[in-house]
Order: structure tokens, then C-alpha cells, then sequence
């Protein structure tokens, strides 16, 4: 079964460059991967470039489908991200399911 990745933000920081107020300037982030019903997630920020003010989308009209596209194009680390936690999801999974039990000798 193949993992299913997504990306959630979680916080967002701006400034104001070039007169335009508003500017996106860090993403914080959390990689997620689903695999047979098994979730890991790590958490990450990425730091954006400056906007040229000709594609200037500003921060009202900005929704999180953007910003994803943004930390896809710009977080240089995505695929080894995703790599850990495809390994990450493997590991637990082939760990099986933990059950937490009783220990035999110990009595209430």
C-alpha cells in the first residue's frame, strides 16, 4: 500500500517588503503520511523569497492551497522529508499493533 502525503499548515509569518504589507515570509508546516491506517507527521518551516510586487497575491485573497503550492515549490527537503516518513510509517507498521498488557505478576 502506497503512502498518502499531505501537507497542513500550521502557522504562517509576514512582514512588509517593497511597500506591500501582508508579505508571507515563513511557513511553518507538518508533512503527513498515511499508511494502512498508521499516521506520522513532521513538523517543518520553510522561509519564502521576496514577491515580486507583479505576482503580489495579497494576504486576504491568499488561501492554504496557495501557501501549500508555495512550500512545494520552495522546501528544497520535501522528498528526503517524505522518505523519513515513509520509513518512519514502515517501521511502525511492521512492528504490528502494541497492546498495552498486564503484567502477570503485578496485582491491583
Amino acid at each position: 500500500m502506497a503512502v498518502t502525503f499531505e501537507i497542513k499548515i500550521t502557522a504562517i509569518a509576514t512582514s512588509t517588503i517593497y511597500n506591500l504589507t501582508g508579505v508571507i515570509k515563513r511557513v511553518d508546516f507538518v508533512v503527513r503520511g498515511t499508511k494502512e491506517n498508521h499516521v506520522y507527521e513532521i513538523p517543518e518551516s520553510v522561509s519564502l523569497a521576496n514577491p515580486s510586487p507583479d505576482t503580489f497575491k495579497v494576504l486576504s485573497s491568499v488561501v492554504e492551497a496557495d501557501v501549500i503550492e508555495w512550500v512545494s515549490n520552495n522546501y528544497d527537503n520535501l522528498p528526503s522529508t517524505k522518505a523519513h516518513v515513509e520509513y518512519m510509517l514502515d517501521k511502525q507498521i511492521s512492528q504490528g499493533e502494541l497492546i498495552p498488557t498486564p503484567m502477570p505478576w503485578a496485582t491491583n
